[in-house]
């Protein structure tokens, strides 16, 4: 379990930012912000677990889970960042780049939030820096491809530097963490099953929720099944 929670740091420096981000975001149809993570977005909403594999009372079966909804927890709360508040302080728009400010919380401290994202040959790319007097960070930044189906989030939160790697195929949602180690989810959006590894851990399951963990930090590997 204690490389399940090696990334939990990076999910609570997520989580203590205030819920302004859960305004109503500006109605426009596809603007360079919203094309950013839309089609992430949607994939992860529909991202689930087979029910036997939730419901499954064995110990590694429930680790498996946890870590799962950690990964999509975490790539959910880099997507809810860059959701544009209504209540903005400023904002400009062109077809080609678009620009916003508003006040968070961030660590129970009010910063400003200058937000940038531009449209490029290849990509969209974005900086998301926060501000109080003197001090500025750029707390994240990141690229998405203009089809919407890869992208990059870097975090920075001034003392550790993590990133996200996603990508959406036809038939699978990837996504790669590194924080603290290395996370890697490879999920089929069709019939649910998947891998999750953790550094030295592998967590594989099948359609019917039936599946097994490889620990190949001892030798020989260690596999457990459920």
């Amino acid at each position: 379990m204690k490389k399940i929670l090696n990334y939990s740091l990076f999910l609570l420096i997520l989580l203590s930012f205030s819920c302004s981000n859960d305004d109503q975001v500006l109605q426009e149809s596809q603007p360079l912000h919203v094309s950013i993570t839309s089609k992430l977005k949607k994939t992860l909403n529909l991202a689930e677990l087979p029910v036997a594999m939730v419901s499954n009372t064995n110990e590694t079966s429930k680790e498996a889970v946890v870590a799962f909804n950690d990964i999509v927890e975490i790539t959910n709360q880099i997507v809810a960042f860059l959701e544009v508040p209504n209540t903005t302080i400023s904002s400009n728009i062109t077809n080609s780049k678009e620009s916003f400010s508003w006040i968070d919380i961030l660590f129970e401290d009010t910063v400003e939030v200058n937000y940038e994202i531009e449209k490029q040959l290849d990509k969209y790319s974005f900086t998301y820096n926060i501000s109080k007097g003197s001090f500025s960070l750029n707390f994240l930044k990141g690229n998405t491809s203009l089809d919407e189906n890869s992208g990059i989030f870097i975090i920075n939160e001034g003392s550790s530097t993590g990133s996200l790697t996603w990508e959406i195929t036809e038939k699978s949602l990837i996504i790669e963490l590194l924080f603290q180690g290395k996370t890697t989810l490879i999920y089929n959006k069709i019939d649910k099953s998947g891998t999750l590894s953790i550094e030295d851990i592998i967590y594989k399951w099948n359609e019917n929720g039936s599946g097994s963990s490889t620990n190949n930090s001892s030798i020989p590997p260690i596999i457990k099944t459920w």
